[in-house]
């Protein structure tokens, strides 16, 4: 199916009107490495929230913060698609280890990492770390690619 339009492409996949290839689920993958954050202000907001949260050690700059859901994306075991409140989201799952360099984990670090993409948007609009999938709010009808 063509990918044009993600957020349509999102749509058919969570009803299932076909099934994704392994090649779909690796350009999902890219666009989330190649897609900004949703704004400078809420990347900052992201931060403040990780380092009260104590998962990472400060002083965590925007770069530093930016690159490591990158490399969280690209390392990503897990890939799912589904509609939420409305949206499509795409969410890219690894564990925090593979993303954070060990010396730069707080105290309140958590085993695991998600970076969410805003399909619509074509933006990122959130990354932290997470106890286990119980903890994340992905729909009962994503659909898990990888």
């Amino acid at each position: 199916m063509d990918m044009s339009d993600l957020d349509a492409w999102i749509r058919a996949a969570v009803r299932r009107e076909f099934v994704p290839t392994a090649a779909e689920a690796a350009e999902l993958r890219q666009r989330m490495l190649q897609a900004p954050f949703l704004s400078e202000r809420s990347l900052l907001s992201h931060i403040e929230q990780r380092l009260r949260d104590r998962q990472w050690v400060p002083p965590l700059s925007a770069t530093e913060y930016d690159a490591t859901l990158r490399r969280a994306i690209a390392a990503a075991e897990q890939v799912v698609v589904g509609t939420h409140r409305g949206g499509t989201l795409v969410y890219a799952l690894v564990p925090t280890a593979a993303a954070v360099a060990e010396v730069r984990l707080g105290v309140g670090a958590l085993p695991n990492m998600v970076v969410i993409l805003g399909a619509e948007r074509g933006r990122l609009i959130s990354g932290y770390q997470y106890s286990d999938e119980s903890k994340l709010s992905i729909p009962g009808d994503a659909l898990w690619l990888r």
